[in-house]
């Protein structure tokens, strides 16, 4: 009963689990930034709702000018706050926000340079052929500012959001298998190895010597001493144990005898002189 319990416990507790991983469903989108050739440039990546910083990208644009990043997270909508940094000084030459936009959107593509201030935004459907040919070679250094909202890859990391189902599922099926292994599984019984039988040896079993005992009472003392002494010379001819106690009892019986009939004869004797100063 207990185990029945437990197993519908680790169901539920697993369709709580997978519910949760769906409600989290983690989308992507490629951020483009078409910038100045060779410079350093700062992404953070925004929460609109709450103006909370997700994930901050820093790195080198390209030689034609272009940065790319992914981003991975859970939100429906983003915002972007670019910067742009001298390469010596290190210090924000440039700052723009963008957006909000839809996370999920397969490419957004924003243009930021110090020569056109204008912002001419593009968010693309499809990612072409040519772009996705395009390998990063810097390393992003990113500031994870929540441990949920966000994950950071490079750009040419696929990444499918079923990992995160089949997961969740695979962990529920291997936590159920296992429950249910241990409750279905019956030991058999173990069959005795005929190598391991062992054949008791019979005992040979000990001939009791019975003495007969006389049931009669001896006529007198003299009787019971004579019977006294061939009991113990039989007694040291005895070698087996159990006749030894027999005869052992036998003459504590003997002796109990005779003591009974001294004192009977004794008590006889006390009562006869009695008598005869009576007369």
């Amino acid at each position: 009963m207990k185990n029945s319990k437990l197993i519908i416990l680790i169901i539920a507790l697993s369709v709580i689990f997978i519910g949760i991983v769906s409600a989290l469903e983690v989308k992507k989108s490629e951020i483009i930034v078409k910038t100045e050739p060779s410079i350093n440039i700062s992404v953070t990546v925004i929460n609109p709702n709450t103006n909370e910083e997700l994930q901050t990208f820093s790195g080198k644009s390209k030689k034609f000018g272009e940065y790319r990043f992914t981003y991975y997270g859970v939100v429906n909508q983003i915002s972007l706050s670019a910067s742009i940094m001298g390469n010596d000084t290190q210090q924000v030459i440039k700052n723009e926000k963008f957006g909000p936009y839809n996370l999920g959107t397969p490419t957004i593509t924003i243009n930021f340079t110090l020569s056109e201030p204008e912002e001419n935004e593009i968010i693309e459907a499809d990612v072409t052929n040519e772009t996705s040919n395009i390998t990063e070679s810097e390393t992003n250094q990113s500031q994870g500012r929540s441990p949920i909202l966000g994950f950071v890859t490079r750009a040419n990391i696929k990444f499918s959001k079923t990992y995160y189902y089949v997961g969740a599922g695979a962990l529920g099926l291997i936590i159920l298998i296992i429950i249910l292994k241990r409750r279905i599984t019956v030991k058999s019984p173990m069959e005795p190895n005929p190598n391991k039988i062992k054949t008791d040896k019979k005992t040979q079993s000990k001939t009791e010597v019975t003495v007969a005992v006389q049931n009669t009472a001896p006529l007198n003392s003299a009787d019971t001493e004579k019977r006294i002494s061939e009991l113990q010379k039989e007694l040291e001819q005895i070698k087996s144990e159990e006749k030894l106690v027999q005869l052992q009892r036998q003459v504590f019986k003997e002796r109990q005898e005779l003591n009974k009939l001294r004192s009977e004869k004794e008590f006889k004797a006390q009562d006869f002189k009695d008598n005869s100063k009576i007369k």
